[in-house]
Formats: structure tokens, sequence, C-alpha cells
């Protein structure tokens, strides 16, 4: 995960990092994450990355 102000290049770096390691880029904001494990977290399980 990475950290900073808004426009200094996060979301670009973490996408040509993914693309060099043949990894998926998913780009999902805070709140989406963080309610989904909330969400997982009440029923005891674990979250699955959406299938694509």
């Amino acid at each position: 995960m990475l950290h900073g102000p808004p426009g200094t290049g996060k979301s670009q770096l973490a996408q040509i990092i993914a693309e060099e390691a043949g990894a998926p880029h998913m780009q999902i904001d805070a709140a989406a994450g963080s309610s989904a494990f909330r969400i997982a977290g009440r029923r005891g399980g674990v979250v699955k990355p959406p299938d694509r």
C-alpha cells in the first residue's frame, strides 16, 4: 500500500510495478477496502478478491 498526498504518482507507480511483475493492478479507495474487511470480520471469513 502506498501512502502520500494526491498527485504524487502513487497509482502510476503501483501500475508500473504490477505490470513488471506480471500481476493484475487493482485500484480501490480506502473506504471500499476498509468496509470489505469490516464485513468479513463480522462473518468470520476471509476477504476474497473478485473474479475477473
